[in-house]
């Protein structure tokens, strides 16, 4: 799902293996929604940082060909359900605004712009 969601992504089902057998592999809570004929439409992997504290959404992700149908949506809201069943008290988004089709999967699914971070960078990466 992932590799077919973000072009140009390298993650392959033995990546994703060894990142569930790591320290905090538990802490993941996972979406899958398929279509009505059982194909794979969308994704979205939740971050659990304790009960009473914070969960955090990445990635999330929709394959292009099933875009626009709210399988997106179904994903996040089914990810911050398991997050909010293990505890946690509210959950989080970081995404650039400038990523306009994911503001507006996160705001379908009920999220608002809490804060806007500006990132800075020196020219020439120093």
């Amino acid at each position: 799902m992932h590799r077919a969601t973000f072009t140009g992504s390298t993650l392959t089902a033995d990546h994703w293996r060894t990142m569930k057998k790591s320290p905090a592999g538990h802490l993941a809570v996972e979406t899958l929604v398929r279509t009505p004929a059982g194909e794979p439409a969308a994704a979205a992997t939740g971050w659990f940082g304790g009960a009473g504290r914070c969960g955090l959404l990445e990635p999330v992700g929709t394959h292009t060909d099933h875009r626009g149908h709210g399988y997106g949506r179904d994903a996040v809201r089914g990810a911050c359900a398991a997050l909010a069943d293990r505890g946690a008290s509210a959950v989080a988004v970081l995404t650039p605004t400038s990523n306009e089709a994911a503001a507006a999967l996160y705001r379908s699914a009920g999220f608002t712009v809490v804060r806007e971070n500006l990132d800075w960078t020196r020219p020439g990466g120093m």
